[in-house]
């Protein structure tokens, strides 16, 4: 279990867990996270480098390892997610959905490798599902030690209600290119 915490700020304030939200961002060596109020005050903040690519167990061990050290509880909150790299994407209209094809979307635009599983994310803001394959032991370490936790890709973070209220959009297009061809979604 080899990590690296690079950066940590915490504050004072005591919050209980269920008033409080944690988000957990990876990347390609390590993960950040962060620990916000409902009301939207930042509570923690920390930066991670470690080895993203090890097992399930490796993985999880330096996850518990983090929170551990931090003495962070990992459970309890009243909103938990981790947000991932997604390279294949697709985004469904909620009308045309059926949680069934998760598999077909996604094998339309791209053969799934051994590792990868394939999860979809209700976005209210897009009024659609993205649906997208991410690394199976990655969220499969965090899902375990992380109780609750919801695995968002990091585009549907993209799309949220703060940008549509802020700018009086009534529709959305999404575009998405990718080796040589473009999905539309409005």
């Amino acid at each position: 279990m080899s990590y690296s915490i690079n950066s940590f700020i915490n504050t004072d304030k005591e919050t209980a867990s269920y008033e409080k939200r944690l988000s957990i961002c990876t990347k390609s060596n390590g993960f950040s996270f962060s620990v916000v109020s409902n009301g939207g005050e930042l509570l923690s903040l920390g930066d991670v480098e470690c080895e993203m690519s090890s097992s399930i167990s490796q993985l999880l061990n330096t996850v518990k390892g983090v929170f551990n050290e931090l003495d962070l509880k990992t459970f309890g909150f009243n909103e938990t997610e981790l947000v991932v790299p997604a390279r294949h994407f697709v985004w469904i209209p909620v009308h045309l959905y059926d949680e069934n094809k998760n598999r077909e979307y996604i094998e339309a635009i791209h053969k799934l490798d051994v590792g990868e599983s394939v999860v979809a994310d209700y976005n209210a803001a897009a009024g659609a599902y993205l649906v997208f394959a991410a690394d199976t032991n990655l969220i499969s370490a965090f899902r375990i030690a992380v109780a609750g936790v919801k695995i968002r890709a990091q585009h549907s973070k993209l799309v949220n209600a703060d940008i549509m209220d802020a700018s009086n959009m009534k529709s959305l297009m999404l575009l998405n290119l990718r080796d040589g061809e473009t999905d539309f979604t409005v």
